[in-house]
């Protein structure tokens, strides 16, 4: 990713929040309202997929404590994430950033499932 992307990134994330709480946030940049075009969109698919990776590495290391790090709790967790797999799959249905989100949100979810 390039530092202007980054800078956009976080410039554009920090411009909603102040108007708007995390979720409403996330699904806005996702949905593309609030953004400048698909380089950014797909910048932001990129950082979700990275942090649905990232929660699914931890999991298998920590298990259940991994939700501890997080201020929502672990239903809301996968609420969210479901969600996400939703918004993305409606508009960008063939994205393979989209096909690895979903498999990795369904991977975290049936580990946590079976225990």
């Amino acid at each position: 990713m390039s530092r202007g992307l980054a800078w956009k990134l976080t410039a554009g994330a920090g411009d909603l929040y102040a108007e708007t709480n995390w979720v409403s946030l996330v699904f806005a940049s996702c949905s593309g309202s609030g953004t400048d075009g698909p380089s950014l969109r797909e910048g932001l698919h990129r950082d979700k997929l990275h942090n649905a990776r990232s929660v699914l590495a931890d999991y298998r290391r920590h298990k259940e404590n991994v939700w501890l790090r997080f201020s929502a709790g672990k239903k809301e967790q996968f609420w969210y994430y479901g969600e996400l797999v939703r918004v993305f799959t409606q508009r960008r249905p063939e994205d393979p950033l989209v096909t690895e989100f979903a498999r990795v949100a369904k991977e975290l979810k049936d580990l946590d499932q079976a225990g």
